[in-house]
């Protein structure tokens, strides 16, 4: 038995780091999500073979997918840290942030999650210094898991430089869900002068950069004197409302022409993408250029031709088609990256090409570059 393994083998083992420790928590929770829904179509559907599969395999993606967002989060939280000690205390907030999300979506129902919840969750132990007021609002799912990682950055931000780095500080938060999409202002007050930051760390993207790569809003950040001063908003079409027909929720900025060549990732996920982003500058004399979405990717494509294009299997649970059969008929290199295990032969009609596999390998990656994008590699890297 695995009792007796321990018993064997005891002070052979390393210790479980506290990072490590909440990893292996997320993994589980999503794994009992999925083993609860096993049982469910069992009961339901008696052998229910061919639900079983697609429900394994989805856990098998989701669990995948989760163990990259860790990984991602740790990776680009080291380049942003001066110490080790500095290094693992924010990893391991960071962590209980995405753990406290993953706990909120295993407790949702079908209506969603509760703004005031997410709130609570990640404010708690300053309730005598912030105040929030808005009417009552149910999240959708995709919503939240980015949502509370900006709360925890900006709550993080306030502890150190702002209003809840001294007993006399507080902040306000008010939201409103008005036709064209959901507006949140975060007011902080009574904390030391304030300063924009002289250099952008992951937290700071978080902030700036996740909810308009992911959902098309927008994040404005004033560093006023008082107190900074933080205002986001999310379209209708993401909070599961009618798009408002006169106020567009966030016009397209197009794409600007570069000189250097372009390498286009197509990726829904923002912490995913900066994390391959980072992992592929190192190899290549290019631009990246994030895309979040295929239908973005292919108003990119008609207006520029990258030197390599680099796809998502999925977009939104939906394969990446149009895409990649657009690069396939106009000879751009590209290949696909997934936390999936199906075969690229079941997932719709797609174009052959290489694949990479989740979480991401720096020397994986290497070798597909060195066959994919041999014009934009960098001579030290060949």
């Amino acid at each position: 038995s695995f009792a007796q393994y321990q018993q064997a083998h005891l002070g052979h083992c390393e210790l479980w780091t506290a990072e490590e420790i909440i990893a292996a928590d997320l993994a589980r929770k999503a794994l009992q999500q999925r083993v609860d829904q096993l049982r469910q179509l069992k009961s339901e559907d008696g052998d229910g073979n061919d639900r079983l599969k697609v429900v394994v395999q989805e856990m098998h993606h989701r669990v995948r997918n989760l163990l990259t967002l860790v990984r991602s989060i740790a990776r680009q939280s080291a380049q942003s840290e001066q110490s080790l000690d500095q290094f693992v205390q924010v990893l391991e907030k960071r962590l209980m942030a995405l753990a406290e999300a993953n706990s909120l979506l295993l407790r949702s129902d079908s209506a969603g999650i509760a703004l005031s919840d997410i709130l609570e969750t990640e404010l708690s132990p300053f309730d005598k210094q912030v105040r929030w007021k808005g009417e009552a609002i149910q999240l959708p799912t995709q919503v939240t898991p980015i949502l509370v990682l900006v709360f925890h950055e900006l709550m993080t931000n306030a502890t150190k430089y702002g209003a809840l780095s001294v007993p006399s500080g507080s902040i306000e938060i008010a939201w409103e869900l008005k036709p064209d999409g959901l507006y949140l202002q975060w007011n902080e007050r009574g904390g030391p002068e304030v300063h924009p930051p002289e250099k952008s760390g992951f937290g700071s993207s978080v902030i700036r950069n996740a909810i308009a790569y992911e959902f098309g809003g927008k994040v404005d950040m004033d560093f006023a004197v008082e107190g900074l001063q933080c205002r986001l908003f999310i379209p209708a079409t993401v909070m599961g409302l009618p798009a408002a027909s006169t106020l567009p929720a966030m016009p397209s900025k197009g794409h600007s022409k570069s000189l250097k060549p372009m390498v286009l990732v197509l990726e829904d996920d923002f912490i995913n993408a900066t994390e391959l982003q980072e992992l592929l500058l190192p190899f290549i004399d290019a631009e990246v250029r994030l895309i979040a979405s295929q239908q973005a990717a292919m108003d990119f494509l008609k207006q520029n031709t990258p030197a390599l294009a680099i796809l998502d299997l999925y977009q939104n649970h939906q394969p990446c088609e149009e895409v990649a059969w657009y690069c396939a008929n106009h000879k751009i290199p590209f290949f696909y990256v997934t936390g999936m295990e199906k075969p690229i032969e079941e997932i719709g009609s797609l174009p052959h090409a290489a694949l990479l596999r989740k979480p991401y390998q720096a020397e994986a990656l290497q070798q597909l570059l060195a066959h994919t994008a041999v014009g934009i590699l960098k001579l030290n890297h060949d």
